[in-house]
């Protein structure tokens, strides 16, 4: 039996023979009638579902788990974008009413910059794009999501010229056009955009303790704190996820979008202790978002800093140092 319910819809289990799944399409997305017989009209007086069939239509959009849907779903597993596929892969349980939907948000972060090997200030006019090593390295991810196939229905980017490159590459592996997003911007530097470190450091940090943490001082005038940079890429990311529930979204962003995503998600603030995840070039992270109005979003971390593609070379190196220096690096970090 593909599915078996409370009789009041207060819960729904969702058991799948593996038999079953590999044969995409059989009955794959039904409940049982309030009498646990299949086939006959579902409880809700909908459509009749002969036995041991489905009808060759879509999961019913909008569907939520406190309700019957009053079709089948004939779709594939792996390919059915609709909640009650979403459901039976997850096999998950929800109080009456709850949406168990998932957005799946994989951040990839772009290749190695020049701003990455060289000591400047990766903003919009100190970004001159990626080095050879990092176009070697978006390519390599290119035939990687070629060869997985896999699958989005939105592509993102930031609009800073190192995650723009990097996201035309992405962008033909998966046959979407790339949507420009600043939100997704590495912190914005203000006036130092362009300035090499040393300069950065002897106009605006003059005098100050290397590793000196105050998440509410600006990088400069006209830039971001801390603060304000975590408040900024929480609320692009929250967005992208309300956007496209039920989607798998992938977005081109930077090391500090990345750090942002689990600040967000653990609900971390600006003066909490900062830990550096440092991201390789081109990894993807991978979340899964539901929302849950009743107790708030849930987030789960399916995988992190994932750079298979990058194993040929040898083990993946980090680069030198983050196009824009993030609160309490010390300034050998940078060098």
């Amino acid at each position: 039996m593909p599915l078996s319910s409370d009789r009041d819809g207060e819960a729904l289990v969702l058991a799948f023979d593996p038999r079953t799944l590999a044969a995409p399409y059989r009955s794959h997305g039904y409940p049982t009638t309030a009498g646990g017989r299949r086939g006959g009209a579902l409880p809700d007086g909908g459509d009749r579902v002969p036995r041991g069939r489905v009808p060759a239509r879509p999961c019913p959009p909008g569907t939520t788990v406190g309700a019957w849907p009053t079709v089948g779903c004939a779709t594939p597993p792996r390919e059915c974008a609709g909640p009650w596929e979403t459901l039976c892969r997850r096999g998950r349980r929800a109080p009456r009413g709850e949406c168990l939907v998932a957005t799946e948000l994989y951040l990839v972060r772009h290749g190695e910059a020049v701003a990455n090997v060289e000591p400047l200030i990766g903003g919009m006019r100190g970004d001159p794009g990626l080095t050879p090593r990092g176009r070697a390295q978006a390519r390599l991810l290119e035939e990687r999501l070629a060869e997985q196939r896999m699958r989005a229905d939105r592509l993102v980017s930031s609009t800073l010229p190192r995650a723009l490159e990097t996201a035309e590459y992405v962008a033909r592996a998966l046959g979407l056009p790339v949507l420009p997003d600043d939100g997704l911007h590495e912190l914005r530097p203000g006036e130092a955009d362009g300035l090499t470190v040393d300069q950065w450091r002897s106009r605006y940090r003059a005098g100050e303790e290397p590793g000196t943490w105050d998440p509410h001082r600006v990088f400069s005038p006209g830039g971001e704190s801390w603060a304000t940079f975590l408040a900024r890429a929480g609320g692009a990311l929250s967005r992208l996820v309300a956007r496209h529930r039920d989607e798998t979204v992938v977005a081109v962003c930077h090391a500090g979008i990345v750090e942002a995503s689990f600040a967000l998600a653990f609900g971390v603030g600006a003066s909490g202790n900062r830990v550096d995840c440092a991201p390789l070039n081109t990894s993807l992270t991978h979340w899964r978002h539901r929302p849950a109005p009743a107790r708030g979003p849930e987030w789960t971390l399916v995988s992190y800093n994932d750079a298979g593609h990058l194993a040929g070379g040898g083990p993946p190196v980090p680069p030198p140092h983050d196009a824009v220096p993030l609160p309490g690096e010390a300034p050998a970090a940078d060098a």
